[in-house]
């Protein structure tokens, strides 16, 4: 296949071990490979955890286009912030679409991000369809959820969030899936923001807790309703306080049910590059005793 120079885009100059945890253990292998006649240099990072009895295994890539695999998820997080003059010739391949909600943002710095984040997920999209960007159309589906419009047969859900200068991209191939990541910078009046979300009880229990462990409660319970009504298209205008989530903190995927015989779903929070960030993933649950879904995490 032709390799289109053009769509070259340089990958984040931030090394992926800028994700910090505990449960990580550094693999030191480095490797080349090449992708559509590209050769790419790619650090791999391991992150295991013990969930439900089953072994959950990340593998933190900085450079991977390997579409994802079933009942695989792909994270991928995407830097935002480059140089203004390379930022600024990304514009050259947005669509018309695309130009035009660019254009209507007033910030210069936010203006640029835009485009980076627009122009880097469709690219990221279309490398794991193996097609040139310029073939691969986004745009809403059901609900109003972003979809891959084009190809048709592209048999990818993915959804997608934006924090500061970070930009995070959740895709799979069979599961119906949510993503949000949210920043504790960002979070000011956190209890007025927890009586709006949830319910009377909960905000009880949650006042019972240390002041820095009600605001880690509650951008927790924030992203992680952000992140489900995303995958189910509700949208933010739905009653939040109605939708019950797990407020507990946990390592590993949980399952839930967001209401009496609503549909079972599962959560699981992600490791981010600042420990400011918070981050969840929610995908529905139709595995019946079966290993949850692996999660693939890369840096571009």
């Amino acid at each position: 296949m032709t390799h289109h120079h053009e769509w070259s885009i340089p990958p984040s100059r931030s090394p992926c071990t800028r994700f910090r945890t505990r449960q990580c253990e550094q693999i030191q292998r480095q490797t080349t490979e090449t992708r559509r006649g590209a050769p790419r240099h790619t650090a791999e990072l391991r992150v295991n955890h013990l969930a439900n009895e089953h072994q959950v295994d990340y593998v933190l890539l900085v450079n991977d286009a390997s579409p994802p695999s079933i009942g695989e998820i792909i994270v991928v997080w995407l830097d935002l912030d480059l140089a203004p003059e390379e930022a600024d010739s990304l514009r050259a391949f947005l669509n018309p679409i695309e130009e035009r909600r660019v254009a209507g943002i007033i910030s210069p710095r936010d203006r640029r991000r835009a485009a980076v984040r627009l122009v880097r997920r469709r690219q990221v999209i279309a490398d794991m369809l193996d097609l040139h960007p310029r073939d691969v159309v986004l745009g809403a589906g059901e609900n109003g959820r972003p979809c891959v419009v084009s190809p048709e047969n592209a048999h990818l859900e993915f959804s997608a969030s934006q924090c500061g200068d970070l930009s995070l991209l959740a895709i799979s191939s069979d599961l119906r899936i949510g993503v949000d990541v949210e920043s504790h910078d960002d979070l000011m009046d956190y209890a007025r923001l927890l009586t709006w979300i949830t319910t009377p009880d909960v905000v009880e229990r949650v006042s019972q807790l240390s002041d820095t462990e009600q605001r880690e409660a509650t951008l927790r319970l924030w992203t992680r309703k952000e992140a489900y009504l995303k995958a189910t298209g509700q949208g933010i205008g739905s009653d939040l306080a109605d939708v019950q989530l797990p407020l507990d903190s946990a390592p590993g995927w949980q399952e839930y049910q967001a209401g009496p015989g609503a549909t079972r779903w599962l959560l699981h929070d992600l490791p981010g590059p600042r420990p400011e960030l918070i981050a969840t993933v929610v995908v529905n649950s139709h595995f019946h005793g079966e290993p949850p879904p692996g999660i693939r995490v890369l840096h571009r």
